[in-house]
């Protein structure tokens, strides 16, 4: 599978788990309540907020050991750009301000995540950012990932229904890849 999908896979995979997790642990301070959850490493997802609702900005990254995900988020730099309709800058975190986000690393079963692996364990982490709520409007995220080095998640030795996740090695590159988010802000 080539290495863009195991990420979608891995995203999706973890999207449940992340939700209830992130929905527990979300603070909520806008004064609409709970923060629009909008997760960037899903490119071209597009998500629905409220004028002044808070975005809980997120993702998450797994792999089969907690070695591989902590080299992993070391080898990643994220850049976050947020454009409002007419292209101004409205927000922006660059990579050595990113990376301070990324939360602790823990394990869940591979069956939870619907996966079978070699190993029974399954490793994660969360990068989470609150974004301040912002006014009507359509806005552009887009997010850059750069890798230093490849990365090996350990997916070869997973499968999905009887069928591998990835040919071996499971290798994200080094270079560049850019997700692109629409955020639509509106009355309901």
């Amino acid at each position: 599978m080539p290495t863009f999908r195991r990420r979608s896979f891995a995203s999706l995979a973890l999207a449940g788990a992340l939700l209830l997790g992130l929905t527990a642990a979300a603070p909520t301070v806008s004064a609409q309540g709970d923060p629009a959850f909008t997760p960037y490493c899903i490119n071209g997802l597009e998500v629905q907020a409220e004028p002044g609702q808070d975005l809980l900005v997120v993702c998450g990254l797994g792999a089969t050991t907690k070695g591989l995900l902590q080299m992993f988020i070391r080898a990643d730099s994220t850049n976050f750009v947020l454009t409002d309709a007419s292209g101004n800058v409205v927000w922006s975190l660059g990579q050595r301000e990113s990376a301070a986000y990324w939360g602790k690393p823990y394990s869940l079963a591979d069956s939870d995540q619907g996966v079978d692996c070699k190993e029974d364990t399954f490793w994660a982490a969360d990068w989470q950012y609150t974004l301040p709520g912002l006014s009507a409007g359509t806005y552009t995220l887009t997010t850059t990932d750069a890798y230093r080095h490849p990365i090996n998640d350990g997916y070869h030795t997973c499968s999905f229904d009887g069928q591998p996740i990835s040919p071996t090695p499971s290798l994200y590159r080094t270079g560049v890849t850019t997700s692109v988010v629409t955020i639509v802000v509106a009355t309901p």
